[in-house]
């Protein structure tokens, strides 16, 4: 997991920490195609989060299946994403966009 290492390693030095990875790939298909991708993402963030000692830079993950999400009738995908940004928000204590405008 060199690049992945390498990438989050920029992001901490950049950004500080915590660092809040929010996946939206499927969680589940029939063929499964973007649950590969994801579960070697886990496994990848998984991996990293046992060698950071400090809890406080641990990276904080978050699987968000939006695909199940809208195909459910007793789901909603507006609460859904509410909760997700919410907590997003709520580990790093702020939000800010900053739309480039062209």
């Amino acid at each position: 997991y060199h690049a992945t290492q390498s990438h989050f390693h920029d992001l901490l030095r950049r950004y500080g920490s915590p660092i809040v990875v929010v996946d939206l790939v499927k969680q589940s298909e029939k063929r499964e195609r973007e649950v590969i991708v994801g579960n070697e993402f886990r496994s990848a963030i998984d991996y990293l989060n046992c060698h950071i000692l400090d809890p406080e830079h641990k990276i904080r993950y978050c699987a968000l299946d939006y695909s199940h999400i809208s195909k459910h009738r007793n789901l909603n995908v507006s609460t859904s994403l509410n909760e997700t940004a919410t907590w997003a928000v709520n580990q790093t204590g702020f939000f800010c966009s900053h739309p480039r405008w062209t």
